[in-house]
């Protein structure tokens, strides 16, 4: 098992060590450009999940109105709003969006919440679904 878990660590590590030497061979109007790498990333892990449901694209308006008023209005530095912002809408999210309801794909029965290690096979089939 130690080996499986050391395996990701020191490649992790490995492959930071390799990005930060290739980083510094780039030219530096590439190095600054790299910047917006990190908000590119998190716009094309949302954009698809905007386009499955608006829940997202309304978290995500949220958020960023938060960290805006957070940051802007009452004058919390900018890494701190983030992180207050995110922690706040993500409760928003829940209190807001939280439906879950566990229906069996081929008989159509609402199942319970207690779920047993017997039932382990049994739940190979089942489907969560969020009703809008």
């Amino acid at each position: 098992m130690i080996p499986m878990q050391l395996l990701p660590y020191f490649g992790w590590g490995i492959g930071t060590g390799v990005g930060y030497i290739i980083g510094s061979i780039l030219p530096d109007s590439l190095q600054e450009s790299m910047g917006i790498g990190l908000y590119a990333l998190f716009v094309a892990l949302l954009v698809p999940e905007i386009k499955k449901t608006r829940k997202a694209l309304v978290l995500a308006s949220l958020s960023a109105f938060a960290n805006s008023v957070l940051h802007m209005v009452i004058g919390i530095k900018q890494g701190w709003s983030i992180v207050i912002s995110i922690i706040l809408v993500s409760l928003a999210g829940v209190l807001l969006f939280y439906k879950e309801e566990v229906k069996d794909d081929t008989e159509g029965e609402m199942l319970d919440d207690t779920i047993d290690e017997t039932d382990t096979m049994y739940l190979m089939n089942v489907e969560v679904t969020d009703y809008d």
